[in-house]
């Protein structure tokens, strides 16, 4: 089942425009989200995330750079989930 948080960061890339502030606060987010010393993936979303503000100002090139954010997120996720799960011994 996917995280909430994980879900509200979807919806806000989807549904709404970015500033590049408001795309690094998103990417900032998301690697909190996957563990606390995430920093180089913080940059690839910062990159991708902002990509979407630069990808607006040109046809059809927004979608492609929403869809490298939202699989980040997903690999995101997923590293978080990783993390959470407690030892089997």
């Amino acid at each position: 089942m996917p995280d909430r948080k994980f879900d509200d960061l979807r919806k806000s890339i989807k549904n709404q425009p970015l500033t590049r502030e408001q795309a690094r606060k998103l990417a900032k987010q998301a690697a909190r989200l996957a563990s606390p010393d995430a920093a180089k993936l913080q940059d690839k979303l910062t990159e991708a995330f902002g990509a979407i503000h630069i990808a607006e100002a040109f046809r059809g090139e927004s979608s492609a750079a929403r869809a490298e954010a939202l699989e980040l997120v997903d690999k995101a996720e997923k590293t978080s989930k990783r993390r959470k799960r407690p030892n089997k011994s």
